[in-house]
């Protein structure tokens, strides 16, 4: 089914691959395919004789007389052949009498493909030539190829007799046939494969040698050698040569004797359960096979597992009591699952017939997970600068088959503050979206600022817009007032200093309750009022001025008072406003007659006229005496 699935991705990634030259050129390659037009077969390095179907489209708006198209290789894994005469090497030039606009044609190169290069995507050109309007043009078109196939020949098994007809062999035996099962083990097909065979001590016999003329992918191939047994073990290792596509191989199979007890390893897999096995899981139960590869059946047989990499676990040991004779039996081991990978080969112990056999097994790790980031979101939506408790929310999701390992997620950045401390979490179940939520204040910078998410150690970064906030200076006219006056005026001048207009704008005076806003009594709701001054809208580069009319209590005492000028405003896209406050003094000082009048005076003033009216009372008596 692997196989099958690789090969339908393979021919979806050919089939989408558009072959398609620069659309300036009058003439455009559109589409290139191997074998026949439309078709979705792959072709490999190596290839000989190949069709090449080549459709192209005149883009010229007029009709195009007398159009010359061939194949240009420019690359040199594309070479030109042709399977008659004795010129193999043979480039094909096609004339077409008329092409009106839009036309398409197609045209066919018989291909060698070379066998020094890898499998890939290749460029060549169509070279053209017409005439328009009596004007030779003549040009070249880009053309995209797909190398995409392989072929990897291999021995899967051996075994003496043929298919239908096993046989049980022992040493010095003549003229006994053997059957070895070859599979073409690539995407694509391959002709020609020539198969060697000498063999090898302790077998002795003739060459013998097998052509193949074709090998389709995927397929297993069965061939039929003889030998002549020797004196020998119960497993004889032999080497055989394959050749195709100009290239030579030595692969290894292996035979086996009877009158030997011979366990083989026929298979691993993990019991089904309701979770797919994956990375982080523990206590995993893995099923092995043990197969009795032999005519005599075997019994006492201990088995010993100590799990590798990516498996972890304690050493664990089970008996058989008997396996007969091409029998089958399954032994279950309990695995922790710590790597990422996908498959593994695992050794077990096998102990029988007064030794130790080691059996590899190949075990897929059906399960995996896979963190990602569905959407990420804040509220409020716009961010602006030195904004306080914003809440961003990502959505994140395991998409994977199966749960994943512990999790820890954080968030960080260098210019946002984060506040929210990091989630660890047991596990993330495949395919459900879980909404995290950090609390973050943001910076004094603008524009577009990176954090950065971890989920264990996959990175993933997040960019936030954060706008401007707009800036609005302040300065104040105020005046020193005494107590009991009326109507002072307070003025500030207000002026937008940044690059985003003001809007929505609340002006409030706060001051201490030794001053209040004057009020008319022709006016008494006017109280209401008085201290909201609002503005639609400032403009950058803009000032206003405002002014408050503040009446001071007749019981104020002196000094300076701390007051305040609180505004508020929106931005064009903000959620909530924006908050500023200014602060300035209020200096309280008495005038020239209160000072004299002050309680702290008034002794020393009213014993200055007292000496004033004795001094002027002696001086009555005597100017009297006199007279």
């Amino acid at each position: 089914m692997k196989k099958i699935l690789f090969l339908v991705i393979a021919m979806m990634i050919i089939s989408a691959i558009p072959m398609v030259g620069a659309s300036q050129e009058p003439i455009v390659a559109e589409r290139g395919y191997w074998y026949s037009s439309n078709s979705t077969a792959l072709v490999a390095p190596g290839y000989d004789y190949v069709p090449l179907f080549v459709q192209f489209i005149s883009e010229v708006p007029a009709e195009i007389n007398d159009v010359n198209v061939s194949l240009n290789f420019t690359s040199g894994i594309f070479s030109y052949s042709y399977i008659h005469g004795p010129n193999r090497d043979v480039r094909d030039y096609y004339t077409f009498p008329v092409m009106q606009p839009g036309q398409n044609a197609t045209i066919v190169q018989l291909t060698n493909i070379s066998a020094d290069y890898p499998s890939g995507i290749y460029q060549t050109q169509i070279s053209y030539s017409f005439y328009e309007g009596g004007s030779l043009i003549t040009g070249s078109s880009n053309l995209t190829v797909p190398v995409m196939g392989s072929v990897s020949i291999i021995t899967q098994k051996a075994f003496f007799g043929t298919a239908n007809s096993p046989l049980e062999v022992t040493s010095f035996e003549n003229n006994v046939p053997f059957t070895l099962y070859l599979e073409n083990n690539g995407n694509s097909p391959v002709t020609n494969v020539t198969v060697s065979y000498k063999p090898q001590y302790p077998f002795s016999g003739q060459q013998q040698n097998f052509t193949i003329p074709a090998f389709p992918s995927f397929y297993s191939l069965p061939l039929v050698f003889t030998v002549n047994t020797g004196n020998a073990s119960m497993n004889i290792l032999q080497n055989i040569t394959i050749s195709y596509l100009g290239m030579s191989h030595t692969d290894q199979f292996t035979l086996s004797l009877s009158g030997f007890p011979h366990i083989v390893a026929a298979g691993s897999v993990f019991p089904v359960t309701s979770v797919v096995p994956a990375q982080g899981m523990k206590n995993v139960p893995v099923t092995f096979y043990l197969e009795e590869d032999s005519s005599l059946p075997v019994t006492n047989i201990s088995v010993i597992y100590k799990p590798q990499y990516p498996f972890s676990g304690q050493q664990q040991t089970t008996v058989l009591s008997a396996i007969p004779s091409f029998g089958v039996e399954p032994v279950t081991f309990s695995v922790n699952i710590i790597g990422s990978e996908n498959s593994t080969f695992q050794n077990i112990s096998v102990y029988y017939n007064g030794s130790y056999h080691s059996l590899t097994y190949k075990i897929i790790i059906p399960g995996y997970y896979n963190f990602s980031i569905v959407n990420y979101y804040t509220n409020p939506p716009y961010i602006f600068q030195d904004q306080k408790f914003i809440l961003l929310t990502v959505m994140i999701i395991n998409g994977g088959n199966s749960i994943s390992v512990p999790v820890n997620i954080s968030l960080n950045s260098s210019m946002f503050n984060v506040t929210t401390l990091p989630y660890h979490l047991p596990a993330l179940p495949a395919g459900k979206v879980m909404n995290f939520t950090f609390l973050i204040n943001a910076p004094s910078e603008t524009g577009k600022i990176p954090l950065y998410l971890f989920i264990n150690n996959n990175k993933f970064t997040l960019m936030e817009n954060v706008y401007s906030k707009g800036n609005i200076t302040i300065q104040n006219s105020v005046p020193a007032v005494s107590p009991g006056t009326n109507k002072n005026l307070f003025k500030f001048t207000l002026t937008n200093t940044g690059n985003v207009a003001l809007m929505d704008i609340n002006i409030h005076i706060l001051t201490p309750d030794v001053f209040y806003i004057d009020v008319p009594s022709s006016n008494p709701l006017g109280s209401l009022t008085a201290n909201n001054i609002t503005f639609t809208q400032i403009n950058p580069g803009q000032s206003i001025i405002i002014t408050f009319l503040i009446d001071v209590r007749s019981a104020t005492s002196p000094g300076n008072y701390p007051s305040q000028l609180f505004l508020s405003y929106r931005l064009n896209n903000s959620v909530m406003p924006i908050f500023q406050t200014y602060n300035f003094n209020v200096t309280v000082q008495n005038t020239a007659l209160q000072q004299i009048t002050s309680g702290s005076a008034l002794p020393y003033i009213i014993a200055f006229f007292a000496v004033i009216i004795i001094v002027v009372f002696v001086a009555v008596i005597r100017r009297r005496k006199k007279k």
